[in-house]
């Protein structure tokens, strides 16, 4: 018997030396948990093969990567067990195929996008990439992925470039419908920033508009522009309630500021202010500086001005506003500093005479509020001209001049202000005040004078034009093809009034009626031999009331 078990131990010993795969293992390319002359492999099983190819250094690690082919950018290879489950396999992916190119700013390897030296960067919210990941977009148009998901990362690479001197332009990338990038749709957080040298413009094969919307709470300006924008929509779309109140962005719409001797620049840009916006359009006028241009500009819904002018009140260059419309707002245009035009004059080469051009005219309708309100303090000057603009159906008067410095300067020709001051016009006059839906002018003098040439101002609440000073004025234009006419009075109301002992020089005017002298307060002079009408040359007065 003693002899039969010592045959049985000798064959189990036997038995463990056998060399047969399979048994499983922890850890790849280690060989304790293996039967001698087996190791490991990277399905986790033990295997002679597993073993050889540990000793020749041909096995990968399961997941690590590797760039290879032309240049070593042309694919990316990938350990996988995919067809060698023991030693893994070196599995390719084109990266050439695609339009990119392999290479390690992840610390792995992985396709990415080749180097772009083009000025013109693309956003493609659908199907471009985030910044700062693979495959690291660039803002080539092709392939999609290269092509900056937000646009925020976009014009943060534009910069870069701007910085060195260079003019570079961001346009959006997409199909058929609106393209919309936003803290919702894309991420994006406020300001975006266009710097200087920088053109953020809409996209021009698509059936939609190029927006950007605010969906979230927020006090930035949605854009911060020092270069140019142009073709965009600019929203704030506030959120369901929150607590009892809205999630809303409540700072400007577009506010324009000075880059490096850069003038900011727009042109058939919309801002809707969704009634949560404080400032559609905010121009921060700089000293010595550069100004501003808007072409064809539409601001709307504003809980605040649709434009507001402010800043240095020794600003040397203009915010030059032409073709656009202000309207629905708390306030249409409100001018505390600097220079402005709305609309343009005629060439003088072309045109000797001042004449207004009626292409470059400004809308300024339908707020609650006053549709320009031109205001500061005894120290800010102002220098503004309106020219051809149509300021109509305000609830507040259409047009004020208060408290600024004496050398300021208000120029309005060929202006239509009609049906202003409906819900809340002006007072003046103090203890025995009237009310003007028209223009008001509050201030001892100014310096030039005042110029009122051209207008036609009908069918506002309380008197049409009304001077609140002691000072001498006048709306004289020393001709009859330059008079002011003033249509669509109201019984007891004046077409010019004066308060606070002031007077006004009215000759050469278009009255509503004759003798005028029932249609102008005291200390208003016009003398019949001067009074116009279309025989003289003369606008002609409105056809009816109210239209002007």
């Amino acid at each position: 018997m003693r002899g039969a078990a010592a045959i049985v131990a000798a064959l189990l010993l036997a038995a463990c030396s056998v060399d047969v795969d399979g048994a499983r293992c922890r850890v790849p390319g280690a060989t304790e948990d293996c039967p001698a002359g087996q190791a490991c492999g990277n399905d986790l099983t033990c295997s002679a093969r597993a073993l050889a190819c540990e000793g020749a250094g041909t096995r990968c690690e399961v997941g690590d990567a590797r760039c290879a082919g032309a240049d070593g950018k042309e694919r990316v290879e990938r350990c996988s067990l995919e067809g060698d489950g023991a030693c893994g396999a070196w599995i390719a992916e084109s990266c050439a195929e695609a339009g990119l190119e392999c290479g390690t700013r992840s610390a792995a390897a992985a396709c990415e996008c080749p180097a772009y030296p083009a000025l013109a960067l693309w956003a493609d919210p659908t199907g471009g990439s985030l910044a700062g990941a693979v495959p690291f977009p660039t803002g080539a148009s092709s392939p999609a992925v290269c092509r900056f998901a937000r646009l925020g990362d976009a014009l943060d690479a534009a910069a870069a470039l701007a910085a060195a001197g260079e003019a570079v332009v961001v346009q959006p990338f997409g199909a058929a419908g609106p393209i919309v990038f936003g803290d919702v749709a894309t991420g994006e957080t406020f300001p975006l920033e266009v710097a200087a040298n920088v053109t953020l413009a809409g996209a021009t094969e698509t059936a939609g508009p190029t927006i950007v919307r605010a969906e979230g709470a927020t006090t930035a300006p949605l854009v911060h522009l020092q270069g140019w924008l142009t073709g965009v929509r600019i929203e704030s779309d506030p959120a369901v309630p929150v607590e009892g109140g809205l999630v809303a962005a409540t700072g400007a719409g577009i506010a324009a500021t000075c880059g490096a001797a850069n003038r900011p620049w727009m042109a058939d840009v919309t801002v809707d202010g969704g009634g949560s916006l404080k400032t559609g359009v905010d121009v921060d006028v700089v000293a010595g500086a550069c100004g501003a241009t808007l072409l064809g500009v539409e601001v709307s819904r504003i809980d605040g001005p649709a434009l507001q002018v402010a800043g240095d009140p020794l600003a040397e260059h203009r915010v030059d506003v032409r073709h656009g419309k202000f309207s629905d707002s708390a306030v249409g245009v409100r001018v505390t500093a600097g220079k402005l035009s709305l609309g343009s004059l005629a060439d003088p080469v072309l045109a000797p005479e001042p004449q207004v051009v009626l292409d470059d005219a400004v809308e300024v309708t339908g707020n609650a509020g006053e549709g320009i309100l031109l205001t500061g303090e005894a120290s800010r000057t102002l220098d503004v001209e309106l020219l051809g603009t149509r300021v109509a159906g305000n609830g507040g008067t259409g047009v004020v001049l208060e408290s600024v410095s004496a050398a300021s300067r208000l120029a309005m020709q060929g202006c239509v202000v009609f049906a202003n001051g409906d819900t809340s016009p002006r007072p003046y006059g103090g203890a025995s005040s009237r009310t003007v839906g028209g223009v008001l002018v509050r201030q001892l003098s100014l310096t030039p004078p005042l110029s009122f040439l051209e207008n036609r101002v009908s069918a506002n609440a309380g008197d049409q034009l009304a001077f609140d000073s002691s000072g001498a004025w006048s709306i004289s234009p020393g001709a009859c093809a330059l008079a002011n006419v003033f249509g669509c009075v109201g019984d007891g109301d004046y077409a010019i009034g004066v308060k606070g002992g002031g007077t006004v020089d009215a000759s050469y005017t278009v009255w509503p009626s004759i003798p005028w002298t029932g249609l102008a307060s005291a200390n208003v002079t016009a003398p019949s031999a001067d009074y116009c009408d279309e025989e003289d040359g003369a606008p002609a007065p409105p056809a009816s009331c109210p239209a002007p």
